[in-house]
């Protein structure tokens, strides 16, 4: 049963169908249903959903503050279902809605059990051995090719500090809304892990991507931070404690340890993440390089320009034309910008600081251990793939047709 199971590409829609066919031609009427055989794979993998409540409105899940909390703190709404809390006299309190969290953790040690997926974990050891003879033989320790994430400056810095280390497995981490049918309000919401130990030609086909958590909508999340946080802790746990892995293509039990490289999303989902002003702030870059973007005279959306708009007199967006080359990343940066923030004596000192710091919130990610990530906000990835296929193309198609909407002077 659980071979049938895991050989059906479809396996929820296809296996009742497959397991009526094969108890007709064997004559069997004991056959394992669909949730049994579930039930069986999830013993033998250790991989289970770790189900928590969370409010009807998606603005919070019951995880750490908010543990104990019995109305919502964004909406105001009980935390249980009304009509059984009612109809019992307050004795049943069911919870309204539930989000899904499976532990990274077990999913890893499941893989190493399979001897083929263990011996494709070893790509990131045998290309850093070719990138490290290839530094030591050119004198200015530079490298010919850059293809791979682990040819990065940021990568190679932290492994020749030794923060990570050669049984260490490096993750990314990615979170984004989703619309799961045309016509309905169906919005919810999906993080995966990708494994950056196996080769780029294979992490990111379906049976090696790693789901994290599923939470319904159809609202938008409040406080997203409370649906990570126990996915997050667990594996700041694992970075504290190690990982304890049985590699059955070395036929060898040893320590290892997680290793945060990349956190992404895009454009807005990110802001949720890193606790950013987002994009359309003063200071708006996804990776936090302190480059000021400028706004137009009576606009209150900022936007990347490097040359200073001709004339202009507005405040903040009068500064002197911009070279991205004297800007760069710096978690030292964000961290002294965030007690700035953080230290804000009321409301409206708060409202200067976020507007000069670009930092809205603090972001869960600093709750890691200390190298075992590349730290905030260098961590945080950009979102190519949406200016490269969406966000240019719109607009130079709109500009080759003479139609794109903008004002009558050329620098605004």
């Amino acid at each position: 049963a659980v071979k049938l199971y895991l050989r059906l590409q479809n396996a929820d829609r296809d296996y009742e169908m497959s397991r009526r066919a094969f108890m007709e031609h064997t004559g069997s009427t004991q056959f394992p249903t669909l949730y049994q055989v579930k039930e069986a794979i999830a013993v033998l993998s250790s991989v289970q959903v770790v189900v928590h409540n969370m409010w009807v409105n998606s603005c919070v899940g019951f995880m750490g503050p908010f543990a104990d909390f019995q109305h919502c703190p964004e909406c105001g709404d009980s935390r249980w279902d009304p009509d059984k809390f009612k109809e019992s006299q307050g004795m049943v309190k069911s919870s309204q809605k539930q989000f899904s969290t499976i532990l990274l953790g077990p999913q890893l040690q499941a893989a190493f059990r399979d001897p083929t997926k263990a011996r494709e974990m070893r790509y990131q050891q045998e290309y850093m051995q070719k990138v490290f003879e290839q530094l030591s033989r050119v004198p200015e320790h530079t490298q010919d090719i850059y293809n791979d994430f682990f040819n990065g400056t940021n990568y190679l810095k932290a492994v020749m500090a030794g923060d990570i280390k050669d049984k260490d497995i490096l993750i990314m981490f990615s979170i984004d809304g989703m619309q799961l049918y045309q016509n309905k309000a169906s919005n919810c919401w999906m993080s995966i892990w990708v494994v950056f130990n196996r080769s780029p030609d294979i992490q990111y086909k379906k049976e090696y991507v790693l789901p994290g958590i599923i939470i319904s909508g159809p609202n938008k999340l409040k406080n997203i931070d409370s649906f990570l946080f126990f996915g997050f802790h667990h594996i700041a746990a694992i970075q504290h404690e190690g990982l304890l892995i049985w590699d059955a293509a070395r036929e060898k039990l040893y320590t290892s340890n997680i290793f945060l490289t990349v956190a992404t999303s895009n454009g807005p989902g990110l802001a949720y993440l890193n606790g950013f002003v987002g994009h359309h702030g003063q200071n708006g870059c996804r990776l936090y390089c302190g480059m000021p973007e400028r706004h137009k005279e009576g606009g209150s959306i900022y936007l990347t320009k490097y040359p200073r708009l001709r004339n202009s007199t507005v405040s903040g967006s009068d500064h002197p034309d911009i070279n991205p080359r004297h800007f760069a990343c710096s978690s030292e940066m964000y961290m002294q910008n965030l007690a700035k923030v953080l230290l804000s004596w009321n409301e409206t000192h708060y409202k200067q600081m976020r507007l000069q710091t670009g930092i809205l919130k603090p972001s869960i990610f600093p709750g890691f251990p200390a190298g075992h990530t590349l730290g905030i906000s260098v961590c945080f990835g950009s979102d190519v793939m949406h200016l490269l296929s969406l966000n240019l193309p719109n607009l130079l198609i709109l500009l080759w047709h003479g139609i794109l909407d903008c004002n009558s002077t050329n620098d605004t």
